[in-house]
C-alpha cells in the first residue's frame, strides 16, 4: 500500500513610492515565491520539491510605463 503527501505555499508583497523623481511617477516592486512539498511512501519513498520566485519592477510617469520581470 501506498501512500501520497502533498502540500504548497505561496506569498506575495509589494511596495509603492509615488513622487520618485516627479509629484506625478511612481516605482512599485512586486515579488511573489511559493514552494511544493510531496512525498509519496510505499515500497520507494520519494520526496519531491519545486520552489519558484519572481519579480518585477515597474516605473510610471504620466502616460509611460517601464516594467522589468524576472
Amino acid at each position: 500500500m501506498s501512500s501520497l503527501i502533498a502540500a504548497s505555499v505561496t506569498g506575495a508583497f509589494d511596495v509603492t513610492r509615488i513622487g520618485i523623481f516627479t509629484g506625478s511617477d511612481a516605482l512599485t516592486f512586486m515579488g511573489t515565491g511559493g514552494d511544493a512539498w510531496s512525498h509519496q511512501g510505499g515500497l520507494l519513498n520519494v520526496d519531491t520539491s519545486v520552489p519558484s520566485t519572481s519579480a518585477t519592477l515597474a516605473y510610471l510617469n504620466g502616460g509611460f510605463s517601464l516594467d522589468l520581470t524576472s
